[in-house]
């Protein structure tokens, strides 16, 4: 015997709007860059931490050339932060901003000690 699942078009309706607003509210951005010193030289090894008071922290760490790529799932862009660290250079915190739309360029300056 089969039974036939009888759903109503509301019923489409509320789920429809459910789904969209999952989507519009959990939107997948991609930050990505390239970190150097002063003399243009690429950066390896610096831990970029996205920081979202919506979403907490994650990280990533430069390549060899110098680039990251760090996601942005469920959180504001305009209301997250990038830190760069790396020993023996100054961190640098960074707001988000519109930056999220192009490549970021990002230049750390030498530690004084």
């Amino acid at each position: 015997m089969r039974v036939r699942l009888v759903v109503s078009k509301a019923a489409w309706v509320i789920l429809s709007i459910v789904l969209a607003a999952t989507i519009a509210c959990d939107p997948s951005i991609r930050v990505e860059g390239t970190v150097h010193d002063r003399q243009g030289t690429p950066l390896e090894g610096v831990t970029v931490i996205l920081q979202s008071e919506e979403r907490g922290p994650h990280n990533t760490v430069t390549a060899k050339d110098g680039s990251f790529g760090i996601g942005i799932v469920g959180a504001e862009p305009r209301q997250t932060k990038l830190l760069f660290q790396k020993d023996g250079y100054k961190s640098l915190e960074m707001p988000l901003g519109n930056e999220y739309a192009s490549k970021m360029n990002v230049t750390l300056e030498p530690e004084v000690r």
